[in-house]
Formats: C-alpha cells, structure tokens, sequence
C-alpha cells in the first residue's frame, strides 16, 4: 500500500513541476494532494476542473467568459483578448427600422455596402450582387421594410429570420468562423434586448441574414448570384424552401418592384 502511495506522490510531484513551468500553481498542488490520496486518475479528473475555470482567465488576468446565442464559450487561456475593433459608424447608414413603410433603397443599399465592407474587409462581399441579394430578399420578404415581425408567423426582422436561425447562425460561426461571427456581432446592440435586435436592427440583421446564406450553402452561395434569376432560386431554396409559397417568378416581381427601379444604383 506504501508503495502505491508514493507512486502516486511522485506522479504528483511531475504533474507540480509541469503544472509550476506554465503558471498553474494551483492546479499543481491541488494534484500533489490528491494524487496520494484518491490516486492519479481521480486526481486528473480535479485537475481538468481546475483548469476548466483558468480558461476563463487570460495572460491579463481578465475574464475571457462571454456568451453567444445564450451560450458559454470559454476562449482558451493561451490566447489573449482581442480589444473590441472600433469602427465608425457613418451617419446616412440606418441603424433601426419599425416598419409601417418600405425603406428607402439607397439608403439602405449603403446600409449595406457598409455591412458587407465590415464583415469581409478582403472585399469578398463588397459587390453587386451581394448587396442585391440582400436588397431582394428584403424586398420579396417584408417590401423593403414594410412589416418587420410575420403576419401571424414567428419571422422577425426586414429580412424575417427565425428565432431558432438566430441562435444556430451563432453556434455554427463560434465553432467554424468565430472572426467573421465576431465581426458580425460589432452591430449587436448591447443597450437593447435580444428581441429588439432581432426586430429592429437594421445592419445586425442584414448580418444574419448573410451569415444564413453562407451556413446554408457552405461558403458558396457568392458564386450563385450571377443573375436575378439565380438568386431568385437560391433565395428559394434557402429561405422560402420546398415547403414555401413563394415562387421564383415572385421573388423577380418583388426585387423589380422595389429594388430595380429605372434610377436605382444597381442599373
């Protein structure tokens, strides 16, 4: 029995000097106590608890503990905190929407354009047929901001999202692009609950909505915009699905009636 309690000790005296070589003296110790007494595999066990929470604690000493989609995610404590970037926010871009109308769609097409430049700075977003993406599922979906909660229904928003979309846009990215997920949660307004930016948040919305369209399609829903009729089908298939009312034909009527107008920018 003596021998296997100083097998144990010694396992704990390695696992102090390791632990020591990278600033965890707690977690050390803690294993030096308990590999002698409940052995080396319950000991582990306390350890990883231990440093489950010194994930949560950065080289600063500051919390790295925030939430997405009321969730936990723990940054590891090998990586800093990144200070929040600070970008200005230009005047003529629309922050808010309540509805009751359809928005202006310059402005709104600069709402946009501004959006998509934060979002992808290499410029991968910052073009046409992107931003009529966005401009025509607006339009075939609210008319241009007329409504911004579903008739009846649970979409929410100028470009109707799910409340269910909203949190699993936010899983997938923290898992699989936490920077362009970071980047689209610059626009989330702390100051207002979740429902209100879920309604009425005009730049984080159109955010969502192409973060919808890049999860749906893996990546690759940019090289299907080439036409109004290729996004009508893509439009279709993501959002208005199988199961919808809506029609391609339709989605074309919409994005002619409120987006391409004779003096629209997009002619």
């Amino acid at each position: 029995m003596k021998q296997i309690f100083f097998r144990f000790f010694r396992r704990g005296r390695i696992a102090l000097r390791a632990c020591a070589a990278e600033h965890r003296w707690l977690s050390g110790v803690l294993m030096l106590v308990l590999a002698g007494a409940l052995g080396w595999h319950t000991a582990q066990t306390a350890l990883d608890a231990v440093s489950g929470y010194q994930q949560c604690i950065t080289a600063e000493g500051r919390p790295a503990l925030y939430t997405l989609a009321g969730r936990e995610q723990v940054q590891s404590d090998q990586q800093a905190v990144a200070e929040p970037e600070q970008v200005a926010v230009p005047d003529d871009v629309i922050t808010e929407w309540f509805g009751g109308q359809a928005m202006d769609r310059k402005a709104l097409r600069r709402t946009i354009a501004f959006v998509t430049s934060h979002l992808r700075p290499d410029g991968a977003w910052c073009n046409t047929e992107v931003h009529d993406l966005l401009m025509e599922t607006a339009a075939v979906e609210t008319a241009l901001g007329s409504i911004v909660r579903q008739h009846k229904g649970p979409a929410l928003s100028v470009w109707q999202i799910l409340g269910f979309n909203f949190v699993e846009i936010r899983d997938y990215f923290a898992k699989y692009n936490p920077e362009l997920l970071e980047r689209a949660m610059f626009f989330y307004n702390q100051d207002f609950s979740e429902d209100w930016n879920r309604v009425y948040n005009i730049p984080w919305t159109a955010s969502m909505s192409l973060l919808f369209y890049e999860k749906a399609t893996r990546g690759t829903f940019v090289d299907q915009l080439g036409s109004l009729e290729s996004r009508g089908r893509l439009w279709k298939k993501i959002y208005n699905t199988r199961l919808g009312k809506g029609t391609v034909e339709g989605y074309k009527k919409r994005a002619l009636q409120y987006v391409h107008l004779p003096d629209s920018e997009s002619m």
